[in-house]
């Protein structure tokens, strides 16, 4: 597909039916970099490498440049109105389709989608496969489903779903059980004081087996049998029966471990230091210097991760060349040092810093925290 304007012709490049990259005078401008069919990891904008963050419902919601920093972010409604705040602006955004500046329009894999109506532009290809109104965008329930082809609403839970049923997610899991039963076979051979070891030492070879077999199968992205399984396979137990009986034993063994442990620990005499010099074993108490600093740097954390540092960072530019954790150590220093502070009304509280001309407003009713600000008027807005 192509199109001219203002004397540029624009190509744009498809990988089966997803879009992927724009063209300007046969040069490569926009690219994204696909994981499945619709999932960018990367994208290039003019030679330019970002990493982008999205939501549940595929949506670009922020943009990272090599150095990690936030250069662009994005507000959406649930119909695909969206907010900018940065200087990079990313031709993928709701649903990580095309945005089209000039009709205000996504281009969706079989249809064209207008966010301000909530509506398709033109009736479902399929026709009444997926409801009566054939211009509805996934029956008008956007936060449930999603609809990258342009023709049906997908569960948005699906791409869980699909993660959960994975190889490589049963792999990490199988990972943990494995280690988890190694560690409750050394709990038994150690805690029984030795007449358990046969059934400790078996704990720690099936273990070792589901361990390994996780690794190979995280590694390799298929599903593969334990070795136990195997064997009572082939001794001619089917393979739903051989898998069950390796689960039982793994949580077996795991149980019969805890409690071993437990046994052993309530079985053995517990020392305790005379009261009059147990105080000589108490950690100090946190000083009120200590835990005002980590009160401040807690406050300035959820500021800086809110509105503040998208509004008056990023848009406004009033903090040139800052990164959040730079305004994050700005914002700590201000709250530690404050040249004068202020009781205002709802609860808050304001911070002013004479040499940087900052204004912090701690407001413990909002998400975010509250806000921090250059007023223009510097003390007098203050």
């Amino acid at each position: 597909m192509s199109r001219t304007s203002d004397q540029i012709s624009v190509q744009y490049l498809y990988q089966f039916d997803t879009e992927i990259a724009a063209l300007e005078n046969n040069k490569i401008v926009e690219f994204k970099a696909i994981h499945g069919q619709f999932s960018p990891y990367a994208i290039e904008l003019y030679d330019k490498v970002y990493a982008p963050i999205r939501n549940h419902r595929g949506d670009i919601t922020v943009l990272l440049d090599s150095d990690k920093n936030a250069v662009s972010t994005y507000r959406y409604d649930a119909f695909g109105e969206f907010s900018h705040y940065g200087s990079i602006q990313s031709p993928w955004l709701f649903s990580s389709q095309r945005y089209d500046t000039s009709t205000k329009n996504y281009h969706f894999i079989n249809r064209e989608y207008d966010s301000f109506t909530g509506r398709w532009l033109t009736p479902d290809p399929l026709g009444f496969e997926d409801g009566l109104n054939l211009y509805a965008y996934v029956h008008n329930n956007p936060m449930i489903y999603v609809g990258p082809y342009g023709l049906w609403g997908e569960d948005v839970f699906n791409y869980g779903r699909s993660v959960l049923a994975s190889p490589r997610f049963h792999g990490a899991c199988q990972m943990f059980g494995g280690a988890a039963e190694m560690g409750a076979g050394a709990a038994i051979v150690g805690g029984s004081g030795g007449l358990a070891a046969p059934i400790g030492f078996f704990a720690i070879g099936h273990g070792f087996d589901r361990f390994w077999t996780g690794t190979r199968q995280l590694v390799t992205g298929r599903h593969i049998d334990t070795a136990t399984s195997q064997l009572m396979q082939k001794a001619g137990i089917s393979r739903q029966t051989a898998n069950f009986v390796d689960d039982v034993t793994t949580m077996g063994t795991t149980m019969a471990g805890t409690a071993v442990r437990r046994t052993a620990e309530a079985a053995t005499p517990q020392f305790k230091y005379p009261q009059s010099t147990a105080t000589l074993f108490d950690p100090p108490a946190t000083s009120s210097i200590s835990s005002h600093l980590l009160k401040n740097k807690l406050i300035a954390e959820e500021i800086a991760g809110g509105h503040a540092f998208t509004k008056h960072v990023l848009k406004n530019n009033e903090f040139p060349g800052f990164t959040s954790l730079q305004f994050e150590k700005h914002l700590r220093s201000v709250l530690n040092n404050p040249t004068e502070v202020k009781t205002l009304v709802r609860g808050r509280t304001g911070y002013w810093d004479q040499a940087t001309g900052t204004v912090i407003v701690r407001d413990p009713l909002k998400n975010d925290g509250g806000t921090a600000f250059r007023p223009i008027t510097g003390k007098i807005y203050f």
